[in-house]
């Protein structure tokens, strides 16, 4: 199931490999389409005319919601590829072979390359004012300049896959580690650590702190 980026209406994808269009308000199914069962709905565009899919195979493709016409493939890139949207619904990142390219999701055009991107990154995560972006892989975390693919700084090493979310004036990064149970707190602007935590049994440096709307309220909880 996959949410329209105004939140008015969402898609699913049935047995048959039947798309069905919902409105959120109503409830009422506004359009459907025909596509592979074995496809999974990715993404819609911001103007609510486009959604991307995904084959069984190594094929992402971009589809008219109103015709059902395919109007764009991108080859090479697995259904294990990572791939991200600006929340926005404008551009999607999409990792194709070893590169990660940039395309605008109404017209499926690719913008950019970011060719510095490790190949074996394993996600990617856009920050919410849409100006830069996470590459994760086993070695290291590094943020990048959506417009000029510049890379702006590397936040962590060695940490491979994780849960991360940036906060919504895009300053802070909340990262969890999938091989630990350290949850840590990154400045972007500056790259450093500022808090860390434990999160199985143990809260470790700081005990007690209040860090941008979140308080630990005791050794044991994070909230």
């Amino acid at each position: 199931m996959v949410i329209s980026p105004k939140q008015d209406f969402f898609t699913t994808m049935h047995d048959d490999g039947t798309l069905k269009f919902w409105e959120i308000p109503s409830g009422k199914q506004l359009s459907s389409l025909k596509a592979h069962p074995s496809h999974t709905p990715l993404a819609i565009s911001s103007n609510g005319e486009t959604l991307l899919i995904q084959n069984a195979g190594d094929v992402k493709r971009f589809r008219r919601i109103a015709t059902g016409a395919e109007f764009g493939n991108i080859d090479n890139s697995y259904i294990e590829s990572t791939f991200a949207t600006t929340s926005n619904g404008k551009y999607v990142l999409i990792q194709s072979g070893r590169t990660v390219n940039l395309h605008d999701m109404i017209t499926g055009s690719k913008i950019r390359s970011f060719t510095e991107v490790s190949p074996g990154v394993s996600e990617i995560f856009v920050s919410p004012d849409q100006k830069t972006f996470l590459s994760v892989n086993e070695d290291d975390y590094k943020l990048w300049n959506l417009e000029t693919g510049k890379e702006l700084l590397t936040l962590i090493q060695g940490d491979s896959r994780s849960n991360s979310v940036f906060t919504p004036d895009s300053t802070t990064l909340i990262s969890l580690p999938w091989h630990n149970n350290y949850l840590k707190i990154w400045d972007v602007n500056t790259g450093k650590l500022t808090h860390k935590f434990c999160i199985n049994s143990h809260a470790t440096e700081p005990k007690d702190a209040q860090i941008k709307g979140i308080r630990v309220k005791n050794q044991r909880s994070l909230i």
